[in-house]
């Protein structure tokens, strides 16, 4: 009967595994008509499947920067610095996407004259220090602050000579552990609530009403902090904390979502 059993969880185990594998090189396959359409200069066939990709639940920063590509061949200057923007978050150090990210920003008319979300002096800095890591590093980075901060903690009665020591340690990885928090924080906020402006020009709105007075405006390629939603209207707020409302048609957000009220993130 135990033999029986073992079998059966055996089987569904590399059943499971076989889905996978046979996913995997769907994936791999889409990929490679992708990129065969791309240099064949067939770049709306090329989005297309990597758009496939996508919908499956895949998603990686070489993707992104390819679509992005795609967008820049065909002149959609403001689709191709949305996908380098989503390509960044998950590769930040990448100096290709860089490269185009940077190329791109600066065919466009003031579009990269503000390219981080409103925060405070001592929380720019912070993101500044932690721009090279995304989200997954910075999560095995507060793992591994955690636990030295926990085991300090507890080497700090069973070895009391050392309390001196394993205080500074505690102290330390304390620190880390809270720099690092902010990081992710402000990572995560960026991902659900920054967009990019992707029209010529749009006017932002003391109110979402169409017939409201224009407070402000904002380039194509612009990029902003959404901070809520109302009908066909976002309430946002550029680098130096102005905020307005603007049509929802004018912008895309980086995670790709649309939101109800983000204000709790």
């Amino acid at each position: 009967m135990i033999k029986k059993i073992f079998c059966i969880i055996l089987w569904l185990f590399l059943a499971g595994c076989q889905r996978d594998i046979d996913k995997i090189l769907k994936i791999y396959h889409v990929f490679d008509q992708a990129n065969t359409f791309y240099r064949e200069n067939n770049y709306d066939s090329a989005i297309t499947k990597y758009e496939e990709i996508l919908n499956s639940g895949y998603e990686a920063g070489n993707l992104y920067y390819n679509l992005g590509n795609c967008y820049f061949k065909k002149g959609q200057l403001a689709d191709a610095v949305l996908n380098y923007e989503r390509a960044r978050f998950l590769n930040p150090l990448d100096s290709d996407i860089s490269s185009n990210y940077n190329y791109v920003l600066s065919l466009l008319v003031d579009a990269g004259s503000a390219r981080v979300l409103y925060a405070s002096p001592v929380i720019r800095i912070i993101n500044k220090v932690f721009f090279p890591f995304n989200l997954d590093a910075i999560l095995v980075f507060l793992s591994i602050a955690c636990g030295i901060f926990l085991i300090g903690f507890a080497l700090k009665f069973y070895l009391p000579d050392y309390r001196r020591a394993w205080s500074i340690i505690i102290t330390v990885a304390g620190l880390l552990f809270l720099l690092g928090f902010v990081a992710a924080k402000e990572k995560l906020r960026f991902i659900n609530r920054a967009a990019v402006v992707i029209v010529k020009d749009v006017e932002a709105k003391f109110e979402p009403i169409t017939s409201a007075t224009a407070y402000f405006s904002l380039k194509e390629g612009a990029l902003l902090e959404v901070l809520e939603s109302s009908s066909d209207w976002y309430k946002i707020r550029r680098a130096d904390s102005k905020i307005g409302w603007i049509n929802k048609n004018s912008i895309r957000k980086i995670n790709g979502n649309d939101i109800s009220d983000p204000r709790g993130l």
